[in-house]
């Protein structure tokens, strides 16, 4: 007989990412949890076959590809297999993430867009999501503020995060290529060259929601080229 036996794991989980805030904590949960399996199980997965494990939990490939892979990346799911194009811009920027204390559900930010979009609309936006991917590596980066641009869901859900025009005009006004909506919010992520002050831009776009009581916090950012590792 064994004594005081134990079987099975013990896991303690730590994410210090915000929730419902449109910065992917739910993504990063499932990240970890399949990385963690595989690396238990000898690594017999590779990094493509997790992120489609991934993508069958998530129901999309949009947050856990990065997660997995690290970089940028372009990801489609074609036929129900799970795609991912990564690669890393030419030259560094930065990223300042302006958290609000508001929590904005993804599912009540997808009831803020119609149905159906005006066919200019979605010429605009296919036409900036090409410049963008192009500015980046190109490296051609006074082409990353109208490559930022959005018609498809930015217009629709800023009635659900006040003062986020203000907050993209504040990031502007004080060197930021440009801002954006992170997910479907309510997370706003100004893009910043190196040579600009992160710590203003996030600060003058905190101020700027604050004027529309919506306090807020901010966090810079860089790119991880690596993706999620079992340390």
């Amino acid at each position: 007989m064994v004594i005081g036996s134990k079987t099975g794991l013990s896991v303690i989980m730590s994410n210090n990412i915000p929730l419902s805030r449109g910065l992917g904590s739910s993504s990063t949960a499932i990240v970890a949890g399949l990385v963690a399996a595989n690396y238990l199980t000898g690594n017999t997965l590779s990094k493509e076959e997790i992120v489609q494990l991934a993508t069958e939990i998530e129901g999309h490939p949009d947050n856990v590809a990065p997660a997995i892979l690290g970089g940028m990346t372009i990801s489609y799911v074609d036929n129900g297999k799970a795609s991912s194009l990564k690669f890393l811009p030419l030259k560094l920027f930065k990223l300042v993430a302006v958290v609000p204390d508001m929590p904005l559900a993804t599912s009540l930010a997808r009831k803020a867009i119609p149905k159906t979009v005006p066919h200019q609309d979605a010429v605009f936006n296919t036409s900036r999501a090409a410049l963008l991917v192009g500015a980046m590596l190109t490296g051609e980066y006074q082409h990353l503020g109208p490559g930022l641009c959005d018609r498809l869901h930015q217009p629709y859900r800023a009635q659900l995060i006040p003062g986020m025009e203000n907050a993209f005009t504040a990031a502007i006004n004080n060197g930021a290529y440009n801002a954006i909506i992170s997910g479907a919010g309510s997370t706003l992520m100004a893009y910043v060259p190196v040579n600009v002050s992160c710590e203003t831009v996030g600060e003058a776009m905190r101020k700027a929601l604050s004027e529309h009581g919506l306090h807020s916090v901010f966090h810079i950012l860089d790119i991880d080229p690596e993706g999620a590792v079992a340390l």
